[in-house]
């Protein structure tokens, strides 16, 4: 009987999460959405913010890290630098703490706290932060890997046919108000990123439930050595040429060797938006896109 036994156990103990500090070392892509709890100026109960960010994170053997990233908090881009340590727990639990510095402003006093965990044998963690600096934050964090080392891109990683959805809100003015509102906004469409980085396709956005199809024109990419890159595009209503007035500016992170893109607006042509994108490459060849 203990011979049988004793294979299951050997099988078995393989099968327990067991996770070390070497694991979270490397490069990451982190993209957060959520609500950030603020008080306003004058104020004296928080009110809920929307907001979302996009961060490049770097982690050493010990844990150490820095990184950079831009996020949209209520309508406002901010750009800031982060250093902290995540240290990791046999059963692939992690805490993040970090301290936060936006650009042109002074450092911010306090330290975060975020609490993580481990998937995927170090590809991929999640996390949610239990002490902010800005505000109280509700949320999660996806840190997906993009090297276990530093990011390398060349400037043509980018092309081929990607699908791709956006979500999130967009602050407006909806026809026939005077006041700027929050409104929930989801995109999905396709796109062809030709090998100089031009850009064509078309989506279908509902914002608040009204849809609207577009094409894509005037659009394009690019992609540095890091692998992090910029989007600029415009859009027409869909049978039109005519694109209407403004440009949209994504940032981006690739992962993947170009399989995928994380992106996130900062700048839109129907308001202030809050929105973070996902590409998946379907095919590497770039090509007419029917939507």
């Amino acid at each position: 009987m203990l011979r049988r036994i004793l294979p299951v156990f050997a099988v078995c103990g393989a099968c327990f999460a067991q996770c070390s500090q070497d694991m979270v070392r490397g490069t990451w892509g982190v993209y957060t959405q959520g609500i950030m709890m603020m008080t306003p100026a004058g104020g004296t109960a928080a009110v809920p913010a929307p907001a979302a960010q996009l961060v490049v994170l770097k982690v050493d053997y010990q844990g150490n890290s820095s990184g950079n990233g831009t996020a949209v908090l209520g309508g406002q881009v901010i750009t800031g630098t982060f250093a902290g340590t995540i240290q990791v727990n046999p059963d692939c639990t992690a805490t993040y703490t970090f301290t936060l510095k936006i650009a042109g402003m002074p450092p911010i006093p306090g330290q975060g706290t975020d609490r993580v965990i481990i998937l995927d044998h170090g590809n991929e963690m999640r996390s949610m932060t239990t002490q902010g600096l800005l505000g109280g934050p509700v949320g999660i964090s996806y840190f997906r890997r993009m090297s276990w080392g530093d990011a390398q891109c060349s400037a043509g990683v980018v092309h081929g046919v990607y699908a791709f959805h956006y979500d999130g809100t967009v602050l407006m003015t909806p026809t026939g108000q005077s006041q700027v509102q929050a409104v929930p906004v989801s995109m999905i469409g396709a796109s062809s990123v030709d090998y100089q980085g031009n850009m064509t396709g078309a989506m279908t956005q509902s914002a608040g439930g009204t849809m609207m199809d577009f094409a894509f024109v005037d659009s394009t990419g690019t992609i540095n050595a890091d692998c992090t890159g910029v989007s600029k595009w415009r859009i027409a209503p869909k049978g039109t040429t005519q694109a209407m007035p403004g440009q949209g500016i994504d940032q981006m992170i690739v992962l993947d060797n170009g399989d995928e893109i994380l992106a996130l607006t900062t700048q839109g042509v129907l308001g202030s938006p809050i929105l973070i994108g996902h590409l998946k490459r379907v095919s590497t060849t770039p090509a007419a896109v029917s939507w």
